[in-house]
């Protein structure tokens, strides 16, 4: 036989599998597809009339495709086979065509290329011109097939397509594979095949002495898995960002600057929470009649860049980006009114140790202004100025400073200072225009910011309360009546939602979100400063780690590449209360029930739990748990309801989880028996 003028006995060739090597759909699992193919056939009235309201049709097809497989006469069925098994139900012919018409245009607009894959073939083209074959195990036409990989520019004109369902040959038995060889007359060894089945496309191809590359990129990982599985939420919007994740994650994997476990935590994890949560922001400011959303920084950064994405695909409100500091905020609002109570109760009073002098400095009190004298008449001295505080320390001292004369005029003078700057930044950032109604953006929990906004604000005389959109917000938050009004992400679910929002603001929750997921890429605001008329902003000083700087980095590149690709997909406009859920309930699994290896890929980070960003609280994210760490929590929860926090732990389940496995074993049916008891005190309660 003559050579094909495909190649030469001599050329190497190269042989692509299809789905889930270069192509992959948006959803997780290929049988989710027949479920969003099912809504779309009832909007067709002539179709839901006919079908008993009982009947699923998604299940109809999947059963269809498992009894043409059981009665095939070749290797593989062809599409027209599946739909030959699809009960009667009264449907004609016409309507059969319909269902057929449906699916494959839902099956072309879920496509995407796997960008690794894509590039490969590219360099390839471009390195050696070496002939591309594309070899499927697929019940879809090759035709359809063929003009997927051309509109997705993977494959070009000239490339064989072969797949099973049209020949009959399947690659799993290896049948498929010998028809390709013998069609161009290659000897097994010319041939490289790159596909995902281990199977089929490794297996079978390396029996027949074919080089095999075994892609796994656009495989489900475990935690897209997890995802797509979670049973408390909508199946198919789990489907979808578990698929939305993959896609992501293979659109990034080819760059060698990411590591792969950490994009898998942020595409699966960070992005889909995160979008989701500026997508919830938008809709409902825009629903509730706000002109203007103001992003306060840092925390609030990624949502701003997130928001610039949405925008373009969605009416919402202005967006504009605020550099804030609660720091900064709260000592402005103390006024002579305040400084006896609870102005300066939050500066001095914190999670972390504090000396006098970091208390005098946050009040903007310089030491050249102070005399021994001074010191003295509160009980201390310049010698003792760093001495650290302990919390009932820290309030005694607060409280001296505040009911004595000097340090009360003086605190007094600076928070006015303070004062005059911040609300010339408002004024010169449009806060205090009152033709525009307006909202906060941030991350919340006890809502400090807003209180000192509220009160900067009733100084100034405007005449309306800040309004506060925001992630999640602490059990001892602020009350509206001194906050304004404010709505929280993690709460107000219906009726039949399986999520509660009491975990939302523990321990690990609020440390992972502000300390990973929501990292800046500029320094603290430490204070406004007039220059030339304008009001600018100073930050404080801070090191950043190059390698926190770097995942920094690639954090906001992994989290924008999410956003952008997911407002392209009407589904997550259309679904965001589920997509709300389903996310939520992700974020609550992977703070619970950590994988090692994602822990491992993070434990490094540093943890601030100072809000004064103060560089000598950093705390490491995760370490493993000893025993007498765990014997300490046992007892804790023997004696006490509430969860065992210590800040030297941070995230106490990422730590048990890289833990040796008896004292990982422990700590989980621990906490396993702990959440069943309180569903049991709820229930009875």
């Amino acid at each position: 036989m003559a050579s094909s003028p495909l190649t030469t006995p001599q050329k190497r060739i190269y042989s692509f599998d299809v789905y889930d090597t270069c192509l992959t759909r948006i959803f997780a699992r290929p049988t989710d597809l027949f479920f969003e193919w099912e809504r779309r056939v009832l909007k067709h009235g002539r179709i839901k009339e006919k079908v008993a309201s009982k009947i699923s049709l998604a299940a109809c097809r999947i059963q269809a495709e498992k009894k043409a497989r059981g009665k095939k006469v070749r290797e593989d069925i062809c599409f027209a086979d599946i739909y030959r098994f699809i009960p009667p139900m009264g449907l004609s012919s016409e309507d059969i065509a319909l269902l057929m018409e449906l699916e494959m245009a839902l099956e072309e607009e879920c496509l995407t290329p796997v960008a690794e894959i894509k590039q490969k073939i590219c360099d390839i083209r471009k390195k050696s011109q070496a002939p591309i074959l594309f070899i499927s195990n697929m019940y879809l036409p090759s035709d359809f097939i063929q003009k997927q990989l051309l509109r997705h520019g993977i494959a070009k004109p000239e490339d064989p397509v072969y797949v099973s369902g049209d020949i009959g040959l399947s690659k799993h038995t290896g049948s498929l594979f010998k028809y390709v060889l013998k069609k161009h007359n290659l000897q097994p060894e010319q041939l490289v095949h790159t596909g995902n089945n281990p199977r089929s496309d490794i297996k079978a191809a390396q029996q027949l002495g074919i080089h095999t590359v075994h892609y796994t990129g656009a495989t489900l990982t475990n935690r897209e898995r997890i995802i797509a599985s979670q049973k408390q939420s909508d199946k198919i919007t789990n489907s979808i960002i578990a698929g939305a994740s993959r896609l992501c994650r293979t659109r990034l994997y080819s760059e060698p600057e990411f590591d792969e476990f950490e994009i898998d935590t942020i595409t699966s994890i960070a992005a889909p929470m995160l979008t989701a949560f500026t997508t919830w922001v938008l809709k409902s400011a825009y629903r509730d009649g706000v002109k203007r959303l103001y992003f306060l920084s840092r925390d609030a950064q990624l949502f701003y860049k997130i928001a610039q994405i949405l925008l373009k695909k969605m009416p919402a409100p202005e967006c504009r980006y605020l550099y804030s500091s609660r720091l900064s905020w709260i000592g402005a609002a103390i006024n002579k009114t305040k400084v006896e109570t609870e102005g300066i109760k939050a500066i001095c009073i914190g999670n972390t140790a504090k000396s006098p002098g970091q208390i005098f400095e946050r009040l903007g009190i310089q030491q050249h202004e102070l005399t021994s004298n001074h010191l003295s008449s509160i009980g201390i001295s310049f010698d003792n100025l760093d001495t650290k505080l302990t919390p009932s320390e820290a309030e005694s001292f607060g409280i001296r400073l505040s009911t004595h004369p000097f340090f009360k005029q003086l605190i007094i003078n600076r928070a006015a200072d303070r004062r005059k700057t911040t609300l010339g930044y408002f004024e010169q950032e449009g806060l205090l225009n009152t033709d525009c109604p307006w909202a906060i953006v941030d991350i919340g929990w006890r809502l400090n910011s807003q209180k000192a906004l509220y009160e900067l604000l009733k100084i100034a005389d405007y005449p309306r309360p800040p309004i506060g959109y925001y992630f999640g917000l602490s059990t001892d938050r602020y009350h509206e009546m001194v906050t304004g009004p404010y709505k929280a992400f993690t709460s107000n679910f219906s009726k039949n939602s399986q999520m509660t929002a009491d975990w939302a603001d523990s321990q690990s929750s609020v440390a992972l979100i502000e300390n990973v997921f929501l990292l800046a890429t500029h320094p603290a605001l430490n204070k406004y400063t007039k220059c030339n008329g304008k009001i600018i902003t100073e930050y404080s000083q801070s090191s950043i780690h190059s390698k926190q700087k770097k995942f920094t980095d690639i954090l906001h590149k992994v989290v924008l590449d999410f956003a952008d690709f997911f407002s392209n997909n009407e589904a997550f406009f259309n679904n965001i209360e589920k997509i709300r859920e389903s996310t939520l309930l992700s974020w609550k699994k992977f703070i619970n029930s950590p994988l090692p290896q994602e822990v491992d890929e993070l434990q490094w980070l540093p943890v601030n739990i100072e809000f004064s960003h103060d560089p000598n609280h950093t705390r490491r994210l995760a370490s493993p748990l000893t025993a007498r760490i765990l014997f300490q929590i046992v007892c804790h929860h023997f004696r006490h309801s509430q969860p065992y926090e210590n800040s030297n732990l941070i995230w106490l389940e990422g730590s048990a989880a890289l833990s040796s496995p008896p004292i990982r074993s422990s700590f989980f049916l621990m906490q396993k028996i702990r959440r069943i008891l309180a569903r049991k005190r709820r229930n009875v309660n």
